[in-house]
């Protein structure tokens, strides 16, 4: 831990600032998320009286990218177990979720951020699969077939 100089906590005045690892004990809102907590290491200055984490203005872009990244592998592990547990592909999860299947293939990639909304659904297909009708029922899940006749 190194003490930053001449910096002063603005939430309780103290001037007994540290370089601290954040890592899996700090996070924020980001974007339409309430909350997401930084899970890689990112070091900024916080307060050792207060616990007061500040944010200088050159860390603003690399902590956006560990927030991004937390949400990123979130999704990732989320598509992955409900594919593992219930035994889906991502046309089926597309089909429950009213997203395309190159849009989930991109999410599985990280080329994309998801919304909350699809990573609160995403968590209830997990979790909860008994809220979701169509996962007992495979024949909902089907492609439904062209009357050729």
């Amino acid at each position: 831990m190194n003490r930053v100089e001449k910096i002063r906590c603005g939430e309780c005045g103290k001037k007994d600032v540290t370089e601290q690892n954040v890592r899996d004990q700090w996070g924020m809102p980001w974007r339409d998320f309430p909350f997401v907590k930084v899970e890689s290491d990112l070091v900024l200055p916080m307060c050792s009286h207060c616990g007061n984490v500040i944010i200088p203005a050159s860390a603003v872009d690399t902590i956006d990218n560990a927030l991004q990244n937390a949400i990123q592998n979130l999704t990732k592990t989320l598509l992955s177990e409900i594919k593992k547990k219930h035994g889906l592909k991502l046309v089926n999860i597309a089909k429950l979720t009213g997203v395309t299947p190159e849009y989930l293939s991109m999410l599985l990639n990280k080329k994309k951020v998801p919304s909350f909304q699809l990573i609160q659904l995403l968590t209830i297909l997990r979790s909860h699969p008994e809220m979701v009708p169509e996962l007992s029922t495979p024949w909902h899940l089907e492609m439904p077939t062209k009357n050729l006749a």
